[in-house]
């Protein structure tokens, strides 16, 4: 059976996919962000079905793998894509058996492939890119913000959602070196609610990074005490701090935004803020000559191992 671009979505899909999302919510309570992601990559499947009902999901051609393949994402976001959509045909063959008959082999396909004749290749910020973004001159409070933002995350390798909502008082300039606590208690909104302590990249050749990180720190702390975000909110006009400070839940979105005028500026090839992070990584990997130092780098980043 060949799936018709751009048809309607099939009802009891779209339903038993919400029935799915309340589950792994109420049941197996998944974080709010695990069921956004799982509701994504579910939205693609009930497009890739379109009229033609899930009991019959075998017949469809192309493939859910196949069709996922050929859109324009990486190879782990496809691989996301697929495992959440697997985990959503294992519970319905559970819960409606009657309609959901699928087989072992039919699930085991329901992974990424690299595509033919491809070589994946690290997109990363350098540190001549980041040096590159920070050397603009800054024509507001925000722009000034953000070319701070990069240094900090490019010292301290943290993801961007755990960046964008960390509290001033949770950065330890006294300590060397530069110590983060990336705790959920302090409002820090950390990949499933994971806790730690982390430090910022210490070599000297980085002064540079730490210094245009602490002036920012240091305005902050000043103009809104210990309790603001790091990332500080910013009125629209880009003059002056808003008197709210809460982080609202969509701050990476906006980062990443701003971080692309920003590379425009900069002449710096523009990659999601998250390289930033794959950027911390890859500098401090360079340091490491003992198995030791590979499980600091990992530990440092919040990984749950050296894999």
């Amino acid at each position: 059976m060949k799936r018709r671009p751009h048809a309607l979505l099939n009802r009891q899909n779209w339903r038993d996919t919400r029935e799915y999302l309340e589950y792994c919510s109420e049941v197996r309570l998944s974080t709010e962000r695990t069921v956004e992601f799982s509701r994504v990559a579910l939205d693609h499947l009930l497009v890739w079905a379109g009229p033609v009902s899930f009991s019959r999901v075998t017949e469809i051609r192309p493939t859910f793998p196949a069709y996922i393949s050929e859109k324009d994402l990486s190879f782990g976001y496809r691989n996301k894509v697929l495992e959440n959509s697997r985990r959503f045909f294992e519970y319905a063959c559970a819960r409606w058996p009657e309609r959901y008959v699928l087989s072992v082999d039919f699930l085991g396909t329901f992974h990424a492939k690299e595509r033919p004749g491809s070589v994946s290749s690290r997109k990363i910020f350098s540190l001549d890119q980041v040096r590159a973004i920070l050397a603009v001159s800054p024509t507001s409070l925000t722009e000034e913000r953000d070319i701070a933002a990069v240094a900090f995350m490019f010292l301290s390798g943290m993801r961007v959602g755990a960046f964008t909502t960390l509290p001033v008082c949770a950065v330890d300039w006294e300590q060397l070196p530069v110590l983060v606590r990336q705790w959920p208690d302090l409002g820090v909104r950390t990949k499933n609610h994971a806790a730690a302590n982390t430090y910022l990249l210490a070599q000297s050749e980085l002064a540079d990074l730490r210094e245009i990180a602490w002036d920012w720190h240091d305005k902050v702390s000043q103009a809104l005490g210990p309790h603001a975000v790091w990332y500080a909110r910013i009125a629209p006009n880009g003059r002056e701090f808003l008197e709210d400070q809460t982080p609202g839940q969509h701050r990476g979105t906006n980062f990443g935004r701003r971080l692309q005028a920003l590379c425009a500026r900069a002449g710096v090839k523009y990659h999601s803020p998250h390289k930033l992070r794959h950027g911390h990584i890859v500098y401090a990997l360079q340091f490491c000559n003992t198995m030791a130092e590979f499980k600091a780098v990992s530990q440092n980043v919040m990984h749950k191992s050296l894999m």
